[in-house]
């Protein structure tokens, strides 16, 4: 039996200190298929940069201004 896919959904702000741990932590986890989504809340530190150097097999979604939680 195939395991059904797993989306990991991190919303992020200005979390660049956190990301790495972060998606290290939803990488090594025992079930799988996943995948991880992060959606940038209008972040103005170095997130951005960090994910698509480092993880690029994150799908990224940015928003270019913080639309809060709910909407985020």
């Amino acid at each position: 039996m195939v395991n059904p896919l797993v989306s990991v959904v991190v919303l992020n702000w200005n979390g660049a200190r956190y990301l790495p741990s972060c998606v290290e932590s939803a990488r090594h986890q025992t079930y799988q298929p996943i995948e991880i989504i992060v959606i940038d809340n209008g972040s103005t530190d170095d997130s951005v940069h960090l994910l698509r150097d480092n993880y690029p097999e994150i799908r990224l979604v940015v928003h270019h201004e913080n639309l809060g939680f709910a909407q985020g």
